[in-house]
């Protein structure tokens, strides 16, 4: 994405470079903190994102987005699985668990704390969902890639497998108009913005 972006046209005052976030501070003249869908990546992402606020100037804004379905029935379950006894032993803490993001309540006390303005909601979004296992389709891209990440190929299929048997349970798919088979995925997300005084 980095390389993509450096090579697109855009504004002569934007630049890009791949960091570690958990190394990266903000430049003093920061005036915008944006990260979307990035800090659930990174155990003990509260504290760090504590320390930015921290670092921000007077007047600073930040934006921020993280997946809130940790707890949802397409995480959960596949923690279920990797817990199991066919995978326990080979993906132990593999997979991290459903506090790996905080609640609303909790990032909005995190901005107030650090002395800004916030506004901090959440919103599920009621995915239209098409395929034979669009669920494991959407997984795919994101979550299972630590077990992915972890396993062999033939065990990640396994894998797959026993969390496609468990899963299809929790999201029943229904015809739609066109003959089409569809599923509803909610999928929630938390959003928080604060301009800090002083």
């Amino acid at each position: 994405m980095i390389r993509q972006a450096s090579r697109s046209e855009h504004e002569p005052n934007l630049g890009f470079e791949l960091a570690d976030a958990l190394h990266w501070h903000p430049e003093p003249d920061t005036d915008l903190l944006f990260s979307n869908a990035m800090l659930q990546w990174l155990p003990g992402h509260r504290e760090l994102l504590a320390g930015w606020l921290d670092e921000l100037k007077p007047g600073a804004h930040v934006a921020i987005q993280v997946p809130g379905n940790f707890g949802s029935p397409s995480h959960a379950v596949m923690r279920q699985v990797a817990d199991g006894a066919a995978w326990a032993q080979k993906l132990s803490g593999v997979l991290r668990h459903d506090d790996v993001v905080g609640e609303p309540e909790e990032y909005q006390r995190l901005l107030l704390q650090a002395g800004y303005q916030a506004n901090v909601w959440e919103t599920t979004y009621h995915q239209v969902m098409v395929g034979e296992d669009p669920i494991l389709d959407w997984v795919r891209g994101t979550a299972l890639l630590p077990v992915k990440a972890a396993l062999d190929a033939e065990d990640y299929r396994r894998f797959e497998d026993d969390y496609r048997v468990q899963i299809s349970a929790h999201y029943p798919s229904f015809t739609g108009p066109d003959g089409t088979k569809v599923t509803n995925f909610p999928f929630r997300r938390i959003f928080m913005i604060g301009r800090k005084l002083g």
